[in-house]
């Protein structure tokens, strides 16, 4: 497949509709406190070329599986996935192009921007895993299975 500039990025953004997902994630330490948050877009397919060519275009990680949900009646599946900084940047190629998503790619941009390295200032720290929080709380709610409100 050769697609290039704009048309690759609709495209991308198609997949990220129909396929993907965008989230973010509760990281706990193993005393079960939270440690952190993290932005995360992955696609699961069970086309094969399809992963391998998300992760050749936009890099990050492919994930196997055998079993779909250990359903043996089920194709076997792979998934992209891409984190933190990198799901930022590519969430900001593929906005323009995004129809359902675009919401929640907006709340991921925002969420990524935000974070900080800087622990010096605790209020600020303190600040920002509240931020982290809400954000958490409202890609949960709009990445709820079901009946659309």
């Amino acid at each position: 497949m050769k697609l290039k500039g704009k048309t690759l990025l609709a495209y991308v953004a198609g997949i990220i509709d129909g396929e993907g997902s965008i989230s973010i994630a509760q990281h706990k330490r193993k005393n079960g406190r939270l440690h952190h948050w993290e932005l995360i877009v992955a696609v699961t397919n069970t086309q094969l070329w399809l992963i391998e060519f998300l992760h050749l275009q936009f890099g990050g990680h492919i994930d196997g599986r055998t079993v779909y949900f250990n359903r043996p009646n089920c194709k076997d599946s792979w998934r992209w996935t891409i984190c933190a900084t990198k799901a930022s940047d590519f969430l900001k190629l593929v906005l323009p192009y995004l129809q359902l998503k675009k919401t929640r790619a907006e709340l991921a941009i925002a969420f990524q921007n935000r974070k900080t390295h800087n622990t010096s200032n605790r209020n600020l720290v303190n600040e920002q895993r509240m931020m982290d929080e809400i954000d958490f709380i409202a890609m949960r709610a709009w990445n709820k299975r079901g009946k659309e409100v």
